[in-house]
């Protein structure tokens, strides 16, 4: 997952902040020390995020369906 995505995930789902500079990080970090719903609900929604994006058996599932693939293998390398 590339820098654009991953930020596009953080801010959709609602997992973080993407403060884009020192000055909103610094404004972002004292929100979350003054909002404890606003912790307590990204940190659930990254609970869920996890459990619904990389649970092992679907990413063993994945794998599974890109070796069976022709040239899967190769395709894998490619990735990385």
């Amino acid at each position: 997952m590339g820098k654009a995505k991953s930020d596009e995930v953080i801010c959709e789902k609602r997992l973080g902040f993407h403060s884009g500079t020192f000055e909103q990080m610094a404004k972002d970090v004292k929100l979350l020390l003054e909002d404890e719903r606003l912790r307590t609900g990204m940190g659930m929604n990254g609970k869920r995020y996890v459990k619904e994006e990389h649970d092992i058996k679907k990413v063993v599932r994945h794998y599974i369906a890109l070796f069976k693939r022709p040239h899967g293998a190769i395709l894998l390398r490619e990735r990385r």
